[in-house]
């Protein structure tokens, strides 16, 4: 039979229907087969997608087309490339992806989790006991991966802190491509990754239940842990009704409503559905367009609308800023369609297959589409990679477990939980159970699902249909007795379900009422592209220019005070009161007292005054503009400073030797060398700053004045626990920024 015979699923809807065979066929044409062992080509030579997914999730992929040799191959591909060695890496860990030919690429916190999970999700829906007690003992690596996970390692870094599972260098987290790319950061305990993690933790206590040893106490920390993990998730990682995006260095929440939010929704289906809706749409009202779901909201001002605009920035740091990652309509799809919205999951996910069959490649979907259409009527354009396995596998499970509903809660039961699209109409399937094969046709109208059932083959004993629909669910055995021992498939059935009633060939049958299905995407509405003729992550780049003293260092003694804020003398301890100077910085000169921001009709003017000043400029001045809703967090050039959850800069101006005015992206928009703005003999710091080069600030406006020792190249010195000639003293917190003295204006006019 062909890959596209042997596709599942047929609706009434062609083009969907051609769109996903032309998926399963790409799917099967990336995928290297051979007696023992499965791999899977990450895209066309020389335009691979991104790191830092793994393709372990075509496994799932694979469990929905039935072709589950496949998946099992792909599992024990990567159990043997598991790193065992403490000496190389954490114990136990295991790779993003193996390619054809052997290569096995670890990045990511996340990807040991994912594949004990995933290897779990195999288990559960084959009854494969032997992958874990057989020959390819994944008992033993699951046992051995999460202590990896868990243990210290002083060689490797630890992988987890507090019971979380962290990002690092040399295990980061998707989208995280690190500051020197101009690409962002998301360094700490990642939510994606704390659900991957937990869904692990479910993967080992049911090894444990097959290997006879549930009951250890040992293995019933799994239980525990995971049950607090999830707590954890629950208490710590939610921030007025918005999922953030991890958890940071300094335990903080941080970056709500990330894309990352949804995939850790996708894992977590032990959450309440309606919990579980409200927090999907909280992040969807933010990132989903109908064309994708994009990577920052476009209300935020270090949005980038394309992905490709070289004449004002890099790809690396538009990439995962604004653009839309196609593969991300997945789990957004899956949790809308199972937590009543499948009307906007099915728009969104159709607007995926188009892209299989009228964008790009034929067969496949683009690794990214711009956010943002360059004209009102056109298209958002596409990029990255033309051909990748993400889009597609994600395309697949969510036909099969978002709207045909279909799961293996065990290796004896098919559930279906039916959340049709109005265009598929009559819809067949035929589903693996054991050894045997269900076929089904599905009608659904409203609450009302019918099922025309017809099963086959070698089923397990004691084989159940169990179909959901509504507010009730119905349990229909699949088999009969045949003599003492032996069980054959039943006659093809019609069943019914409407509510908590239910009929098999017109008569009734018990059915179990259930919850109803929550009603959290009424109203929901896809963000709509708002384009503008000029975006702020192009102005600022537009404009970088060179400036003379006259233009930076002038004053106007009649501009209108917008902004003025004092401060206590002798505060200059840090954010712990606990600094002390470096030697060779005389007292005081860290010690800001005021802060006062006039403007004039072209430029804004900035005044701090200073216990003292002393010559040759040993203090360093940041001043950070928040301006608009969203911007950067982290002030770089080693302040380690990090606005409040809700706030962040869209400019920053460092005063040392000379003047650089930078945007949030760290990218140089104006600049003053070789002459300073401090006035030693007055204690006092001015400058100003051209409405050319940033915005005039309007009321609410923010100014955030971080004051540190310099270090000679305009950054901040480090403070450690003991002072010395270089550095400053008294830090007894990591996480305690390098800044001394800070002062918060805001425009009240």
């Amino acid at each position: 039979m062909s890959v596209v015979e042997s596709v599942p699923l047929q609706t009434e809807d062609a083009a969907f229907d051609r769109s996903l065979r032309w998926a399963a066929v790409t799917l099967d044409a990336l995928t290297v087969r051979d007696s023992t062992s499965a791999a899977l080509a990450l895209g066309l030579p020389g335009r691979e997608p991104q790191p830092g997914l793994s393709t372990i999730g075509a496994v799932r992929a694979f469990l929905d087309l039935g072709e589950w040799e496949t998946a099992r191959a792909m599992l024990t591909t990567f159990g043997d490339a598991q790193l065992f060695d403490r000496r190389q890496d954490l114990l136990g860990r295991a790779p993003n992806a193996v390619l054809p030919g052997g290569e096995a690429r670890f990045e990511t916190a996340d990807a040991t989790p994912l594949f004990l999970a995933t290897s779990g999700e195999y288990v559960r829906a084959t009854g494969d006991r032997g992958l874990v007690t057989g020959g390819p003992n994944f008992w033993f690596k699951s046992v051995f991966a999460m202590r990896g996970l868990y243990e210290e390692d002083s060689r490797n870094g630890n992988a987890l802190a507090s019971g979380r599972l962290l990002s690092r260098d040399g295990r980061t987290a998707w989208m995280d491509q690190g500051e020197t790319t101009g690409g962002i950061q998301r360094r700490g305990a990642p939510v994606e990754a704390q659900a991957a993690l937990y869904a692990a933790l479910q993967t080992v206590r049911q090894y444990a239940e097959i290997m006879g040893v549930a009951g250890r106490e040992n293995t019933r920390w799994y239980a525990d842990t995971s049950r607090v993990l999830l707590g954890d998730l629950r208490e710590r990682y939610v921030q007025n009704g918005v999922l953030v995006d991890r958890l940071g260095p300094d335990g903080a929440p941080a970056g709500g409503g990330s894309p990352a939010t949804l995939v850790a929704l996708d894992l977590l289906d032990d959450l309440p559905a309606e919990e579980r809706g409200r927090l999907a749409r909280a992040t969807a009202e933010r990132l989903a367009y109908a064309h994708g779901v994009g990577t920052r909201p476009q209300t935020d001002s270090l949005f980038y609308p394309f992905l490709r605009e070289p004449e004002f920035y890099t790809e690396d740091a538009a990439r995962y800023a604004g653009p839309v990652s196609t593969w991300l309509a997945g789990p957004l799809a899956r949790v809308m369609a199972e937590t009543g919205g499948t009307a906007p999951a099915w728009e969104l996910t159709q607007r995926q297959a188009q892209l299989v069959t009228e964008r790009g490649v034929i067969g496949a979907i683009p690794e990214f589409l711009d956010a943002h259409p360059r004209q009102s009527a056109g298209l958002p354009a596409v990029g990255g990679a033309p051909v990748q396995p993400y889009s597609l596998v994600e395309l697949i499970r969510t036909a099969m477990e978002g709207f045909v509903g279909a799961s293996w809660p065990d290796a004896q039961t098919l559930r279906l939980a039916p959340r049709l699209p109005e265009t598929w109409g009559e819809t067949q399937t035929t589903l693996r159970l054991g050894s045997g094969r269900v076929a089904l046709t599905l009608r659904q109208s409203g609450e009302e699902v019918t099922a025309e059932v017809a099963p086959s083959g070698d089923l397990p004993e004691g084989a159940t249909l169990r179909l959901a629909g509504g507010a009730g669910e119905v349990s229909v055995p699949l088999v009969i007795a045949q003599g003492d021992t032996a069980v054959v498939a039943r006659e093809a059935f019609t069943l019914q379900l409407d509510g908590a009633s239910a009929e098999v060939d017109g008569e009734a049958v018990e059915a179990t009422a259930t919850d109803p299905t929550p009603d959290v995407w009424a109203d929901f509405a896809f963000v709509q592209p708002d384009l503008r003729d000029e975006y702020p992550v192009m102005r600022a780049v537009e404009e970088r220019r060179d400036f003379s003293a006259d233009a930076l260092l002038r004053t106007n003694v009649r501009a209108t005070v917008v902004a003025a804020q004092t401060d206590p003398d002798g505060d200059d301890w840090g954010s712990t009161n606990t600094f002390t100077y470096p030697e060779d910085v005389p007292d005081g000169v860290l010690d800001a007292t005021y802060l006062e921001v006039s403007r004039d009709d072209s430029t804004t003017y900035v005044r701090v005054e200073f216990t003292t000043l002393a010559p040759n400029d040993p203090t360093l001045v940041a001043v950070a503009f928040d301006l608009e809703d969203g911007g950067e967090r982290r002030v770089g050039r080693n302040a380690l400073f990090d606005f409040p959850e809700d706030a962040g800069y869209e400019f920053v101006v460092f005063l040392g030797d000379g003047i650089e005015i930078e945007n949030a992206r760290g990218q140089s928009v104006g600049a003053l060398s070789g002459t300073s703005a401090f006035d030693a003999a007055g204690g006092v710091l001015e400058f100003a700053i051209p409405n050319v080069v940033m915005p005039t600030v309007s009321r609410g406006d923010k100014i955030f004045v971080l004051v540190g020792p310099n270090d000679g190249s305009n950054a901040f010195r480090d403070v450690r626990r003991t002072a010395s000639g270089n550095t400053g003293g008294g830090k007894v917190s990591e996480s305690a920024p390098n800044v001394y003295d800070f002062i918060v204006g805001t425009v009240t006019q």
